[in-house]
């Protein structure tokens, strides 16, 4: 995973424990789960107006999902990451999913999500 970060990016903040459990942990499937999990909170929100509307920026579960990841990663909250208290959180998806429902959350309260509205249909319109 370390090896995935971009060059130019903020310094791991991780102890050496804390990325051992990642590194067992974080699997292919692990990371598809965090994207369901994402993708079912998007799916359960007002976007521009609409209830499970087009998100703004185009943002994706699985842009949702890296992000927590890399947060994760980062850890440093002055850099942009999450620290994993691994008190509260024992379990690390628990704690994937927390953050996840802040993104999702910020996404949500972003000047762009609250200004801009889906075009209603015309009277003819349908969606389908």
């Amino acid at each position: 995973m370390v090896a995935c970060m971009p060059p130019g990016s903020p310094e791991l903040a991780l102890s050496p424990e804390a990325l051992a459990i990642i590194e067992s942990t974080v699997t292919k499937e692990f990371v598809e789960n965090l994207a369901y999990y994402a993708f079912q909170k998007l799916s359960q929100k007002w976007w521009r107006g609409v209830w499970n509307g087009k998100i703004p920026g185009g943002v994706q579960a699985e842009d949702v999902a890296a992000s927590a990841l890399e947060a994760l990663m980062i850890a440093d909250p002055t850099k942009g990451g999450r620290e994993w208290n691994r008190e509260r959180y024992p379990d690390l998806m628990d704690f994937l999913r927390s953050v996840v429902d802040s993104k999702v959350n910020h996404l949500v309260e972003r000047l762009e999500n609250r200004m801009e509205q889906e075009p209603a249909p015309k009277q003819d319109e349908t969606f389908s």
